[in-house]
């Protein structure tokens, strides 16, 4: 075995996508040997996803429910994009590993009605925006998008339209 970190070739699983392994190797020291003991560990792409999406998500509640940020340059509209940004990155990571998409995509419409609603009628400091709810819609439909398409990246064997098959 070797120190650091390695990608172990993809296996398909169940629903026919592949599972990808990051196994991070590492010493231990303290278990009585001069060496120490090398040990590994194996983390699939599903479980660095949802960490990932979990802190996207955080950030988006803080970013919609939070007091508000500086404004920007003047012609720059950062809020939208914060708005886009905002629920493109958590809905990409999410799909990407594995949630179900009817869940992520119908919970993100409801994050971004109700996130609206909150900012006018409870949070003093803030104002709800029909702009910010498109932006949200249209950071929605990025994020799937993205998630679509990295997805068909990650796929060995599709053809995209006009490729010829394989030898």
């Amino acid at each position: 075995m070797r120190r650091g970190v390695s990608m172990v070739p993809p296996r398909p699983v169940r629903n026919g996508t592949l599972k990808w392994t990051l196994r991070v190797h590492a010493r231990r020291y303290g278990d009585g040997s001069p060496t120490g003991t090398l040990v590994s560990t194996s983390v699939t792409a599903r479980r660095v996803f949802l960490l990932l999406g979990g802190i996207a998500l955080v950030v988006q509640c803080v970013g919609l429910y939070g007091p508000p940020g500086p404004a920007g340059p003047s012609g720059i509209p950062l809020d939208k994009v914060n708005h886009l940004l905002g629920f493109a990155v958590p809905v990409a990571l999410f799909l990407l590993a594995g949630v179900d998409r009817r869940l992520v995509l119908g919970l993100a419409v409801l994050q971004a009605v109700v996130s609206e609603l909150v900012q006018g009628l409870v949070l003093a400091d803030r104002t709800g925006d029909p702009w910010d709810l498109l932006a949200d819609a249209v950071g929605i439909a990025v994020g799937w998008a993205v998630a679509v398409g990295a997805r068909a990246i990650r796929r060995p064997g599709r053809r995209g339209p006009g490729q010829p098959p394989p030898p």
